[in-house]
C-alpha cells in the first residue's frame, strides 16, 4: 500500500537576517485581500485569525493559478474589486476562480454604461448620426443641443 504523505501548510514565516518575520506568497496575497476589503488585519488579529485561515486554501489556489506569481494575482483581485464595486456585488476570494475565464479573455465590464436622455425620455443615434428622441411613443428628430442631454 502506498504511503500518504502529509500536506504541509505554507503558513510559515520564514526569518530574515535581522529577526523581522517575511510573510510568505500565500500570506501576503490574505494579507492584500483584507487590504482590499478595508479589514485592519494587524489591529484585530485575534477577531481575523480564524477568518485568514479561512482564506488561506484559496489564496494558494490562486497561487497555482497564476504559477506562483503573487503580483499576478494581486492583479486579479484588483480587477475583480473594481468589476464588483462597479457592479454593486459582494466577492471574495473564490471570486476570482468563478471569473477566471472572463479575468484572463479580458471580458469583465468595468463601469455601467450611461444612456442618453433628454427631459426624462430616451435618446439615441441614428445612422444618418442625427439624434432621434422617443416621445409619446414616437422617436422624432432632437432639435436642441448637444451639451442639454443627460447621461445616467
Amino acid at each position: 500500500m502506498a504511503k500518504k504523505t502529509p500536506i504541509r501548510r505554507q503558513v510559515k514565516k520564514s526569518r530574515k537576517k535581522g529577526g523581522e518575520n517575511e510573510l510568505t506568497s500565500i500570506q501576503g496575497i490574505v494579507h492584500y485581500f483584507f487590504k482590499l476589503k478595508g479589514w485592519d488585519y494587524e489591529k484585530n488579529k485575534k477577531h481575523l485569525g480564524p477568518v485568514f485561515r479561512r482564506y488561506l486554501r484559496p489564496a494558494k489556489e490562486l497561487l497555482k493559478l497564476t504559477n506562483n506569481n503573487s503580483e499576478k494575482a494581486k492583479r486579479y483581485l484588483d480587477i475583480i474589486k473594481r468589476w464588483a464595486e462597479a457592479t454593486g456585488l459582494e466577492w471574495s476570494l473564490e471570486t476570482v476562480f468563478k471569473r477566471w475565464f472572463d479575468i484572463i479573455n479580458e471580458r469583465l465590464p468595468q463601469e455601467k454604461i450611461k444612456k442618453p436622455y433628454y427631459l426624462e425620455n430616451p435618446m439615441r443615434k441614428g445612422i444618418d448620426q442625427k439624434w432621434r428622441i422617443f416621445v409619446d411613443g414616437e422617436w422624432k428628430i432632437f432639435a436642441g443641443k448637444e451639451s442639454e442631454i443627460e447621461w445616467k
